[in-house]
């Protein structure tokens, strides 16, 4: 048989072991990976070999026992451990037998002996595989060492199994491995933009990733990965649900010029659920469809209705929802002006909507519009325009905007004058005067903490502590912090008086701390309970009743167990890296990671 370039490495591996006698179970243990996975290769191994079944591969593979083939098989081995990893305890679930090379001399007569045996084999029971928490008494600590930054990760070049789980991260692009470690595929992903069309196709492998509220749909056959929605870019776009089921609603249009229509897709899958264009002009009408501040969607909070603009009665936009229970419109607001910027409370019954004079593309006022009876008001015009921002809502009826169209946006920054609106009574609080770069909200407290500068002539640059309750403000100090959501604490870069390994922090009340530094967990559970992952003094493999095993000297900063706990992922050195439960056969996954944690996804 010719053409061995047609194998992958992962298939001439499984080719090697088929001829071993190996049952799938066994393949699978071999290998690291799962049973399906080595059926999923052994349906490509049948297709080029032109077979339909397990014998009539293996007589195939046979008669090419002398051939390009079985020589390529017999080179290929499997890697026990990444060559930056010094681990004592020898891998026991990665190791397997190359062909040997006495097959390419024996007669024929043997060779037929041979295969009888290996045919007997295949059909053997496959011994049980599952194995018990066990934890070696004793191992030498395997040193992470920082590597060279432009080498190639030891995982790159395999490919990404289109039927197992992976596990999805973004670094400075989308990047997915396999759950084994291998099969790191980095990404380019372009912004959203609203003269490219989304190419979906509708196919039940498609996944959908979440990361740091970016929505990704990956699309395996085709090998597509595309950014669908965003928050802090303009992707004319909303994303309603979870990873596992969702609704993106999408204004598309063919080309520059063309007609803006909204499509609304079932993610994962790609379905269509509906599509309609935006604009429908009278012949003697003149119709601005061209502003791209205008093409805005929002679903509400339950995921039942989505508002948009759209020019279906007069020459401008007017405000329109959706109901995707029954597919019915209605129409919400009429002229003459543009509708902008929209939000919705948290309890669905109100819309925030920004309106632009015909001529201007920025927004000149904010209105309420009542879902349940069309009711709509003005809450207040700004003398000099600008796009609006929302910080949060207090309640179901009181809301904090500033002027400014992203906080996450630096070209729009900074952010000007910090507002309280109540939509029942219409009543305008100024909470902050001046201009700000970070603020984060607790509704629960009422507190805004912002880093900025206030109009006051006592005030200066620096952190402020807002009470929209009590009418204060309260200047903190000319420093900055950053919020860390597990210590729920604002961290300063302010070194403790009298214990300089400490550093400051307060929370929203504005109460100083002493902290230890990284806030982050000491210890990290398997899913099924058996095991636990300490980060005291390096990162340690424990099991209870059992002595704990020493991973690395090296402290980590973030542990990503596999759902089956046979698995997991951890940083060092700002490298991922991959370890096998128990045997601990450790690799480096991503060695240009350059963070000490990432957001993260498991993809099915």
């Amino acid at each position: 048989m010719s053409g061995n370039s047609q194998f992958s490495e992962r298939e001439k591996e499984v080719m090697e072991l088929l001829l071993l006698g190996k049952s799938n179970k066994q393949i699978a243990l071999a290998l690291g990976i799962s049973a399906s996975t080595v059926e999923y290769h052994l349906k490509n191994v049948y297709k080029k070999l032109q077979v339909n079944s397990r014998t009539e591969a293996v007589l195939r593979l046979g008669k090419s026992i002398g051939g390009n083939v079985t020589s390529e098989l017999r080179e290929s081995t499997v890697e026990i451990n990444s060559e930056i990893i010094d681990n004592a305890v020898q891998p026991i679930s990665t190791r397997r037998i190359p062909v040997n090379k006495k097959f390419a001399i024996i007669g024929g007569g043997l060779l037929m002996i041979v295969l009888v045996v290996l045919l007997v084999l295949v059909n053997m029971p496959a011994q049980s595989t599952e194995v018990a928490p066990t934890i070696a008494t004793h191992t030498l600590a395997p040193t992470l060492t920082q590597t060279d930054s432009s080498s190639t990760p030891a995982t790159t070049g395999h490919v990404l199994f289109p039927e197992e789980l992976w596990l999805a991260y973004a670094n400075d692009s989308l990047v997915i491995v396999n759950l084994d470690g291998t099969g790191r595929t980095p990404s380019t992903i372009p912004d959203c933009s609203f003269d490219a069309p989304l190419l979906i196709d509708a196919d039940p492998l498609n996944r959908t990733a979440i990361l740091s509220e970016n929505v990704y749909l990956i699309q395996p056959l085709k090998d597509i990965r595309q950014l669908v929605y965003s928050p802090w870019t303009s992707c004319h776009s909303a994303f309603t649900g979870d990873a596992k089921s969702g609704l993106l609603a999408r204004i598309n249009r063919a080309t520059t010029d063309a007609i803006p229509e909204l499509v609304i897709y079932e993610l994962p899958g790609g379905k269509i659920r509906a599509q309609f264009p935006l604009v429908k002009c009278a012949a003697q009408t003149q119709c601005d469809f061209n502003d791209a501040n205008v093409w805005q969607v929002q679903w509400s909070p339950n995921g039942r209705y989505l508002a948009f603009p759209a020019i279906w009665n007069g020459s401008s936009t007017n405000l329109y929802v959706y109901d995707i229970q029954d597919g019915s419109t209605r129409q919400l607001t009429s002229g003459p002006d543009k509708v902008a910027q929209l939000w919705w409370s948290p309890d669905g019954r109100w819309i925030i909507m920004g309106e632009i004079l015909q001529g201007s593309d920025v927004v000149s006022s904010l209105w309420a519009v009542s879902v349940s009876t069309n009711d709509i008001h003005l809450l207040y015009s700004l003398e000099k325009p600008s796009p609006q921002g929302i910080l949060g809502w207090l309640d179901n009826e009181r809301f904090i905007v500033y002027d400014g169209s992203s906080l996450y946006n630096a070209l729009d920054l900074p952010a000007r004058n910090l507002r309280m609106i109540d939509v029942a009574s219409d009543k305008i609080q100024l909470v902050f005067d001046g201009d700000f770069t970070t603020a984060k909200l607790d509704a629960g407290s009422q507190t805004i903490v912002l880093f900025g500068k206030h109009n006051g002539e006592q005030y200066q640059q620096g952190t402020y502590l807002l009470s929209i309750g009590a009418y204060t403000v309260r200047y903190l100090g000319g420093f900055q912090s950053e919020w860390n959501d597990f210590a729920k604490l604002f961290i300063t870069n302010i070194a403790c008086e009298g214990d300089p390994t400490k550093i400051q922090a307060f929370d929203f009340r504005g109460k100083m701390q002493c902290v230890q530094l990284p806030l982050r967990p000491n210890s990290y559970l398997s899913p099924d309970g058996k095991w636990q992952i300490s980060l005291q003094d390096g990162v340690k493999l424990e099991a209870e009743g059992k002595p704990a095993i020493s991973v690395s000297a090296n402290p980590a900063t973030q542990v990503i167990w596999c759902p089956d706990s046979k698995c997991f992922f951890f940083v060092a050195n700002q490298i991922l890296y991959h370890a096998s439960v128990p045997d601990l056969a450790i690799q480096a996954v991503d060695e240009q990671l350059g963070k000490d944690e990432i957001a993260f996804q498991w993809l099915k």
